[in-house]
């Protein structure tokens, strides 16, 4: 019944407010197009200077293109399926959205376009992919992007809990840190089943008490933990709240499971880093052993 309605609705909006279905952007194609244009962004983030703007970024594959704009007003995005590309079906994806300190909403840049064009047994279709799964990473990026820009991106300012023991000099720190920072951000916006909102906490204070030590870890854990700050967890989280309720109610014990490996994921870390911890101990007490010892020991 409740669908009905929502078709129904859906017949008086207007094309480019109807949400696409999911099956024309997720297919292998599609995730491989999205990606591209995610790694764009990752790149601008990682060499924004703050100020910098009027940039155009192309990159032409032989299945796709990916156009990145940047501008005192906003930022526009364009992803372009070739000729040659197996998607489902051929697509053309516009994303704009302008600057946060232009016009926001909720703290983000106010979104103007989230549109995709495709034809599809000969009659063309524009539908949004504002709240498409596989899309919502790209909209997390550019929020990214507009800080860098800002310079807000990489903040030296620590957080309380931790400015007892953070190293000011490790670059790799204040990465991790503000990764962690904009995981908070973001969750604290969000309306989410209590049960997820305690895990989801449960995830962030694992990460928390790893941040203080995180010299004590090996290359692929440090790995592992800016992988999953930066990229695993907010995906998971913003694929899950664009899905409808009905969606989210059938998906909630599966996210609740990813979150759960997570935080198990950083439980196996800070045991490894107290392990490294007692090893250090051991080897400093040793040295201090044979260092003072007694010169009236026999």
């Amino acid at each position: 019944m409740v669908n009905r309605i929502v078709l129904l609705f859906q017949n008086f909006l207007p094309n480019q407010m109807i949400p696409v279905e999911e099956r024309y952007v997720s297919d292998e194609a599609s995730m491989q197009l999205i990606q591209a244009a995610e790694d764009i962004l990752d790149n601008l983030i990682e060499e924004a200077e703050q100020g910098m703007t009027n940039r155009r970024i192309r990159r032409k594959e032989k299945q796709y293109t990916v156009i990145c704009k940047i501008t005192k007003r906003k930022f526009k995005l364009l992803l372009f399926d070739t000729k040659y590309s197996s998607a489902l079906v051929k697509k053309r994806i516009h994303l704009e959205c302008y600057r946060k300190y232009i016009k926001s909403v909720n703290g983000t840049g106010k979104v103007t376009h989230a549109f995709v064009h495709y034809i599809h047994q000969g009659e063309t279709f524009v539908r949004s992919v504002k709240k498409a799964s596989l899309v919502q990473p790209l909209f997390y990026k550019l929020d990214m992007l507009d800080d860098a820009l800002l310079g807000q991106f990489v903040n030296r300012t620590r957080l309380t809990t931790f400015n007892r023991q953070l190293d000011e000099k490790d670059p790799e720190v204040y990465t991790v840190l503000n990764e962690l920072k904009r995981v908070v951000k973001y969750q604290s916006t969000l309306s989410l089943d209590p049960l997820l909102h305690n895990r989801l906490q449960r995830v962030i204070g694992e990460a928390e008490s790893l941040i203080p030590h995180f010299n004590l870890l090996e290359i692929e854990e440090k790995y592992l933990l800016k992988r999953m700050l930066k990229n695993d967890l907010p995906k998971l989280m913003h694929s899950y709240i664009s899905l409808t309720n009905k969606h989210q109610t059938n998906h909630k014990e599966d996210v609740f499971v990813a979150l759960s490996k997570m935080e198990l994921s950083l439980i196996a870390l800070s045991e490894q880093v107290e392990k490294e911890k007692v090893l250090q101990l051991k080897r400093l007490l040793k040295v201090t052993d044979k260092r003072y010892a007694s010169p009236y020991r026999k």
